[in-house]
C-alpha cells in the first residue's frame, strides 16, 4: 500500500512540474482559463507637463547602520559633492604609565578610484559632541551641546598625523602620543576625529565598524602598576556625512537612481480594459487577477564611480495629486515623503539580471492588482533605491520602459 501511495504522489508531482514549464503560464494552470502575457510600451505612460518620466533629487540624510565609510570629492550630474567620515573611540584605557609602541589607526579599504592615493587624506579633531544616529552635514545633535554644527561639515581643528601610508588594502595612520594621552586623561572631551580630503575626484570607501572587516586603533601600553597590555579596538561610533546644496534638481524624461545625493524617479501609466484580451467590460477588468507585473528597464551608461553588479529599487504608491506637480520648483523635492507610501511592505529583491546584465526589473504586481481592482487611485509610482545615503551607486536607464504583465481573466459563472 505504501508503495502505491508513493507512485501516486510521484505522478502528481511530475504533472505539476510539467505544467509549470509551459511558457507564459507562471502558475502552471492548464484548461480553459490559463494566464496570459502582454507587454506594454511607451504608449501607456502618462505625460505630465510634456514629460513621461521625472527624476528628482531628495535631501541627504543620516545612514547610521552603514557598513561603509566614505571620504572624497565627487561629481553627480555636474554638481560637486563631498563626503566626510566621523569616528570616535571611547573605550580607551583608564590610566596608563606609558605608551610602548606606535599608535596606528588602520582603515581597511573596500573600494577606491584611481585618483585615491591615501596620502591626500586630511584629519581633524572634532570640537563638538555628535551622535552617529542623527548627525549630518548641518546637524550634530548632542544633548550637551548645540544641535547644529557652527560650520557645516563638522566643527574641527586640523590635526596632522605623524604619517599616512597606503599599505595593501588599508590606509595606516600613525597618531601622536599627545593625542592619545589627551583622550585618556579627558574622556569627556574626546569628540573623535573627522577624515576628509580636498583633492578633486578622489574617492575611497572604507569598511565601517558594522562590517566584518573593521577599522581599528591599536598600540601597546603599560598600566601604572607595571602590567603590560595591548589596546586593539574598533570605532565605538562612526558615520559618513555628505554635502548637499539644498537645491532639489529635477530631470525631465530621465530615469536616474542615486544614493548620494539621493535621486528618485516618478512615472505614471494608464491601464485600460482594451489592453487585455478576454476582458470585455469594466467589471471583468476589476475582477481579473494580476499574476505578475514588472517594469523592465535598460541600463543607459556606466556610473561615474564604482559600477555595481547588483542594485535594489523599491516601488511606492504615490498618494498625492500628481496632476499638480510643479517641475519648475526646485526649493523642495518634486514628491515629498508624505506624498507616497509603502504598499503592503513590498520587499525588494530586484537586481540586474545575470543573463542580461543591462536589464533591470522591478516587481509592482500588488500595486497594479489594486489599481485595476479600483481599490487604490492610480496617481503613479515612485521608485527609489533601498540604500539611499549609503554610497555612490548611481544608475541611469533608457526612457524606453516596458510593463510586462501576466494576468488571468475572471471565470464566467455557469
Amino acid at each position: 500500500m505504501l508503495r502505491y501511495k508513493g507512485i501516486i504522489f510521484s505522478l502528481i508531482l511530475f504533472t505539476l512540474i510539467l505544467g509549470c514549464t509551459e511558457k507564459k503560464n507562471s502558475l502552471g494552470f492548464e484548461g480553459e482559463n490559463p494566464p496570459q502575457e502582454i507587454i506594454l510600451g511607451d504608449s501607456i505612460f502618462v505625460e505630465i507637463e510634456g514629460n513621461k518620466f521625472y527624476s528628482f533629487e531628495d535631501s541627504v540624510k543620516n545612514y547610521s547602520t552603514n557598513s561603509k565609510l566614505l571620504v572624497g570629492n565627487y561629481q553627480i550630474n555636474n554638481f560637486p559633492n563631498q563626503a566626510r567620515t566621523l569616528f570616535r573611540v571611547t573605550t580607551t584605557p583608564d590610566t596608563i604609565q606609558s605608551i610602548d609602541s606606535e599608535i596606528v589607526l588602520t582603515l581597511p579599504i573596500k573600494d577606491k578610484n584611481d585618483n585615491f592615493l591615501g596620502t591626500e587624506l586630511k584629519f581633524g579633531k572634532l570640537q563638538q559632541g555628535w551622535t552617529s544616529t542623527e548627525t549630518d552635514w548641518f546637524t550634530a545633535i548632542d544633548s550637551t551641546d548645540s544641535p547644529q554644527w557652527q560650520t557645516p561639515g563638522g566643527d574641527f581643528i586640523e590635526y596632522e598625523p605623524l604619517s599616512v601610508t597606503l599599505s595593501g588594502d588599508s590606509v595606516l595612520v600613525q597618531l601622536s602620543e599627545d593625542l592619545m594621552n589627551e583622550w585618556i586623561e579627558n574622556p569627556t572631551e574626546n569628540y573623535g576625529m573627522i577624515i576628509y580630503t580636498e583633492t578633486a575626484e578622489s574617492i575611497v570607501e572604507f569598511y565601517a565598524s558594522e562590517a566584518a572587516t573593521r577599522p581599528y586603533l591599536d598600540f601597546d601600553y603599560t598600566y601604572k602598576d607595571g602590567e603590560a597590555a595591548t589596546f586593539h579596538k574598533t570605532f565605538t561610533h562612526d558615520v559618513t556625512i555628505a554635502k548637499t546644496d539644498e537645491q532639489y534638481e529635477i530631470y525631465p524624461d530621465r530615469l536616474i537612481f542615486s544614493n548620494l545625493q539621493p535621486i528618485r524617479s516618478f512615472l505614471k501609466f494608464e491601464l485600460l480594459p482594451s489592453y487585455f484580451s478576454g476582458i470585455n467590460d469594466s467589471i471583468d477588468f476589476r475582477r481579473m487577477t494580476i499574476n505578475k507585473a514588472e517594469l523592465y528597464f535598460t541600463r543607459k551608461d556606466d556610473p561615474a564611480y564604482f559600477r555595481q553588479a547588483t542594485a535594489s529599487l523599491k516601488p511606492y504608491l504615490v498618494i498625492a495629486d500628481t496632476d499638480q506637480l510643479d517641475p519648475q520648483d526646485q526649493t523642495q523635492p518634486l514628491i515629498a515623503d508624505d506624498d507616497y507610501e509603502e504598499f503592503f511592505n513590498i520587499a525588494s529583491a530586484d537586481s540586474l539580471l545575470a543573463s542580461e546584465p543591462d536589464i533591470f526589473k522591478v516587481d509592482i504586481s500588488r500595486i497594479v492588482q489594486h489599481m485595476v481592482a479600483n481599490e487604490v487611485e492610480n496617481k503613479g509610482v515612485l521608485l527609489r533605491s533601498i540604500y539611499e545615503n549609503r554610497d555612490l551607486q548611481h544608475l541611469e536607464f533608457e526612457p524606453n520602459v516596458e510593463l510586462r504583465l501576466i494576468y488571468t481573466v475572471p471565470m464566467i459563472a455557469e
